[in-house]
């Protein structure tokens, strides 16, 4: 049973590592990628937020795989600052790939509208965040005290996805995006790994 029981703990621990290392190793790159102030470069920016988030995230979570079922108020604390980080992660993500179609674009309706969409995103993940209660399973784990946030917040992820691959999709073929991005399928890929996240992320919803 001992062993059964580590074996989520240890392929956690692996896990969160992996995406402590590369996270890490890539807000380095991206802080250092140019000499302009990064505050005024806002993709750089959004990536940096994202990657540090998602570090923050792998080392929270990475920590519950360490508290003691006995200690609810500590897996409590450790879920809800890991939960933080996952949301801001996932905006920040989200901000980026908006930015990155939106550059060089004139303001439209439709883009303000998917800023408004974001910024509710945002909000809706503020109050996910505060349904978080713990359980042990058998690490600390974050459970959904009221399930309809959690699925709103994933059904307002995929439409945010379809929305931002459709945009993605679009100012590539009629070559909206900056120089820098257009040469490369970068934001296919992002957009891509964004999905598969948010369809993986199901599990969150969980009471």
């Amino acid at each position: 049973m001992a062993g059964s029981s580590s074996a989520p703990a240890l392929v956690a621990t692996f896990v969160f590592g992996l995406v402590v290392l590369a996270a890490s190793a890539a807000i380095f790159f991206f802080v250092k990628a140019s000499k302009s102030p990064l505050i005024r470069d806002e993709l750089r920016l959004a990536l940096s937020f994202f990657l540090a988030a998602s570090a923050l995230w792998g080392i929270l979570d990475f920590a519950t795989t360490l508290v003691h079922e006995n200690s609810a108020s500590a897996c409590q604390t450790v879920i809800s600052f890991a939960a933080v980080f996952d949301q801001v992660a996932r905006v920040s993500v989200e901000q980026f790939l908006l930015w990155a179609v939106n550059g060089g674009i004139k303001v439209t309706k439709l883009s303000l509208a998917m800023q408004g969409a974001l910024l509710v995103r945002f909000i809706l993940g503020a109050i996910f965040v505060g349904v978080q209660r713990p359980q042990f399973e058998p690490v600390c784990v974050a459970r959904n005290l009221i399930l309809p946030i959690g699925v709103i917040v994933m059904v307002t992820d995929v439409a945010m996805v379809a929305a931002l691959s459709t945009k993605v999709v679009l100012a590539k073929k009629s070559n909206a995006l900056r120089p820098e991005l257009s040469r490369t399928n970068a934001l296919i890929f992002v957009t891509a790994g964004l999905g598969i996240w948010t369809g993986v992320s199901g599990s969150d919803t969980r009471v």
